[in-house]
This record gives C-alpha cells, sequence and structure tokens, in this order.
C-alpha cells in the first residue's frame, strides 16, 4: 500500500465518521424535539376546540 493509499483510507474513514455523527446527532435531535411539537400541536387543537365552543355558545 503506497503512501497515498494510506492517506485516502484514511480521510474515507474519517468522512465516514462524520457522516455517522452527524446522522446520530440529527437523529436524537429529532427523537427529543418530535415529542414536543406534538404536545404544541394538541395544545393548540384544544384551544381552538375550545374557542369553537364558546362561539357556538354566544
Amino acid at each position: 500500500m503506497t503512501d497515498f493509499d494510506l492517506i485516502f483510507v484514511i480521510l474515507v474513514c474519517w468522512a465516514m465518521g462524520m457522516q455517522l455523527g452527524y446522522a446520530l446527532g440529527f437523529h436524537r435531535a429529532c427523537n427529543r424535539l418530535i415529542p414536543e411539537l406534538n404536545q404544541e400541536r394538541e395544545t393548540v387543537a384544544r384551544l381552538k376546540l375550545l374557542a369553537r365552543m364558546q362561539g357556538e355558545q354566544s
């Protein structure tokens, strides 16, 4: 294996590690944000329903 091949293999492994780290970080961030987004959607839906019900009563 020449020096060029060794450098190329090292760079490819480094790039794969960077991609894997990015993917895992993105996955963790999504898992943390999705429950918060669902909770906010439920809150908005409840408020809309409450406003609609109060609008019908008046």
